[in-house]
């Protein structure tokens, strides 16, 4: 039977007997290779599998941001979530983007990040505080920044303007079509003053509930 194009759940078993999911992959054809009788190959995420193709638009604009949401959702095989921020988009300016590039910059316009969970779900959310603590005895830290990192600043370009608020050293500079300054200003008011501490941290023992966005 082949694997190329399908879909494998990893499952993480414990010695206990439990299964944990820790997600939903796609075998791309192009990662296959079969030598000696064995078969061995790179599966991906819905995020990386199925949004690299290009998005071209078949509605009628002006159009709902959710419903530009709905129609990439839908060729990318992904469930569209719900967005609190849901302004008429005037003009097809994300055709020409790849499917994850659009996603990214709608996810943007809500103040988050887009990501793909354990259950493959399509899910936008800022940085969440998770109750797993990395301590020394399971991490191994070859590099951490000697100071806080606090937002003071967002930087966004539309193509057309460059917007910003705040000012300071640290911030946060992106590329967004779809933004607008009252849509920025509110982002800003929310990410201010985030503080953080650069970190490259391998944990070959981690939490396997643990998911990109998740503060450890």
């Amino acid at each position: 039977f082949s694997i190329s194009g399908r879909e494998l759940t990893l499952f993480f078993g414990t010695s206990d007997g439990t299964w944990t999911q820790i997600g939903i992959f796609k075998v791309l054809p192009e990662n296959l290779e079969n030598r000696m009788g064995f078969t061995s190959f790179t599966a991906y995420d819905r995020m990386y599998a199925n949004t690299l193709q290009e998005y071209q638009s078949q509605l009628s604009y002006p159009a709902q941001m959710s419903d530009v949401l709905g129609e990439i959702c839908s060729k990318c095989g992904l469930t569209a979530p719900a967005i609190a921020y849901n302004p008429t988009i005037n003009d097809d300016v994300l055709s020409g983007y790849t499917l994850r590039d659009a996603l990214g910059y709608i996810a943007g316009c809500q103040g988050k990040n887009a990501y793909i969970d354990c259950d493959g779900k399509l899910i936008f959310k800022w940085f969440t505080t998770c109750d797993y603590t990395a301590d020394d005895h399971i991490a191994n830290v070859p590099y951490a920044d000697e100071r806080n990192i606090v937002i003071q600043k967002v930087i966004c370009s539309t193509g057309d303007d460059n917007i910003q608020y705040g000012n300071g050293s640290d911030g946060i500079v992106f590329n967004n079509p779809l933004m607008t300054h009252e849509q920025l200003e509110i982002i800003y008011n929310t990410v201010k003053d985030f503080t953080y501490r650069r970190l490259d941290a391998d944990i070959p023992l981690g939490n396997y509930l643990v998911e990109s966005g998740d503060i450890i």
